[in-house]
């Protein structure tokens, strides 16, 4: 998986990285995905979908459908290829923009 799609990934699956009691285990959508990177909507679906596609034809079952970001992030999950420490990585990565809004709620709470 290329470091792009990770970032993608791990941004949009943040919720369910964190440790309680600040966990939200739902996947963010591609817009509040996108405004966690400082990136545009349509960079962060592209990112998720080629991520999705590349899987599919794997193949790897049950990521079809209209949105599949609950069951990749739950793949991904469950597969233990992300997990908290890829919070740590989010947020200190090389060439990392500078943050959102809503860096510090989910910063703050790994």
């Amino acid at each position: 998986m290329s470091e792009l799609r990770r970032e993608a990934l791990v941004a949009m699956a943040s919720g369910y990285l964190r440790r309680y009691p600040h966990c939200d285990p739902r996947p963010l959508t591609y817009q509040e995905t996108a405004d966690l990177l400082g990136l545009r909507r349509d960079q962060v679906r592209k990112r998720i979908e080629h991520l999705r596609e590349e899987l599919l034809d794997a193949p790897v079952r049950g990521l079809e459908g209209p949105d599949a970001r609950k069951a990749l992030c739950e793949w991904f999950l469950g597969m233990r290829l992300i997990g908290p420490r890829d919070l740590d990585w989010l947020w200190h990565r090389p060439g990392r923009t500078s943050g959102s809004q809503h860096e510090g709620r989910h910063r703050e709470s790994h």
